[in-house]
């Protein structure tokens, strides 16, 4: 329904790059596991955990995560070219 509500205004393409956005919103989706009781931030994109909840909300220990992700994002740069010779 949304896709056909989408396609009055959009292309196909449009529509594909919005839903591939979006996602399916299936729980098995989810980026970022907050877990207070046991005071740790599981990020599920990279796989790394942090032990100390308290500082990743003051924005003191968001560089483990960022560093994580800036080198996922090269690795899957230099696969994504390797692939395409």
């Amino acid at each position: 329904m949304f896709a056909r509500f989408l396609s009055f205004f959009l292309s196909d393409l449009e529509i594909l790059c919005i839903v591939e956005q979006i996602g399916s919103g299936d729980r098995s989706e989810r980026i970022r596991t907050y877990n207070f009781p046991q005071g740790r931030v599981t990020d599920h994109r990279v796989g790394i955990t942090h032990h100390s909840i308290n500082d990743v909300m003051q924005g003191e220990s968001l560089d483990v995560f960022i560093d994580a992700l800036l080198l996922q994002q090269e690795m899957d740069a230099i696969a994504s070219f390797g692939s395409i010779e």
